[in-house]
């Protein structure tokens, strides 16, 4: 089976703006629900922008470890992995982050990043809603003493048998769960608003966390061969493919298991060398 070569991308493209017609469509209903709540629910200042830090070549190692799985199939020589599956799931990883179908660029991240903000936001505007039993959009201690009741009050696993807790027990359980909820009220007047639950350290920092959880996707710049600012499909295939077909050694278009396991010592390998740059 030869190398794979340069495939044209339409199919996925057509796929990939139903999925981001629906997660605008997701995120406009979420964003409906915080207008509700909320005249202003604007997060004051956002943690620094996380930044691709991976080579291209690097880039693709680590994701292939996501990917390989995809392509997994059983053939009359064991379990091996199409390498042509793999690929597609690469073609489809650029086309969902292709907001404008003009290639990738740094605006397109940065839609990426701001909708895992608000829909973060989101979130915690449901589980403010939640917490006030009287629907005056502020939360007091005592409407924290009622929402935390029954989680204060779950079973407790000893050994292999599950008991109720013992009030001691649960009393401890219900003062935690009011001080973590209590760290959102910033001016300490007992009375939790929207605006402080905006502009806590928590959401700022939960924000920062999920962002670098997915600073993965963002592609490294040196994808960009032209450097105008957006990563072409010919860009992307561009190195990635060579990279692909290095890892299928003996051209059958199939990731053996072999070939796997030398693919986890370079992968191992580039882990150890990263480590050692940060230091």
């Amino acid at each position: 089976m030869p190398s794979l070569t340069t495939i044209s991308h339409t199919p996925f493209q057509r796929r990939a703006h139903v999925t981001r017609c629906a997660r605008m469509l997701a995120l406009s209903c979420l964003l409906l629900i915080a207008s509700a709540l909320s005249a202003a629910p604007a997060i004051a200042e956002l943690p620094p922008r996380p930044e691709a830090t991976l080579t291209a070549e690097q880039w693709v190692l680590f994701q292939f470890k996501r990917y390989y799985g995809h392509g997994m199939r059983k053939g009359p020589e064991g379990i091996a992995f199409s390498l042509e599956r793999i690929r597609d799931k690469y073609i489809e990883h650029f086309n969902q982050m292709d907001y404008g179908e003009s290639g990738i660029r740094r605006e397109d991240e940065d839609i990426l990043l701001n909708e895992e903000a608000r829909n973060y936001l989101s979130n915690r505007l449901a589980a403010f809603h939640r917490k006030d039993k009287n629907g005056d959009l502020k939360v007091t201690r005592e409407e924290l003493l009622i929402h935390n009741h029954k989680s204060a009050n779950q079973l407790i696993r000893i050994g292999k048998v599950m008991l109720l807790p013992s009030e001691t027990q649960s009393s401890l359980a219900l003062a935690e769960l009011l001080a973590r909820d209590m760290q959102e009220d910033l001016n300490q007047d007992g009375i939790i608003t929207i605006r402080e639950v905006i502009d806590s350290p928590q959401l700022k920092k939960s924000i920062a966390n999920r962002w670098r959880s997915i600073a993965g996707q963002l592609l490294p710049r040196d994808f960009d061969s032209n450097e105008d600012g957006a990563i072409s499909m010919d860009e992307y295939q561009e190195k990635l493919l060579p990279i692909l077909n290095r890892l299928d050694r003996d051209g059958d278009g199939e990731i053996s298991q072999g070939e796997k396991y030398s693919y986890d010592e370079e992968r191992r390998q580039l882990q150890k060398d990263l480590r050692r740059t940060k230091r």
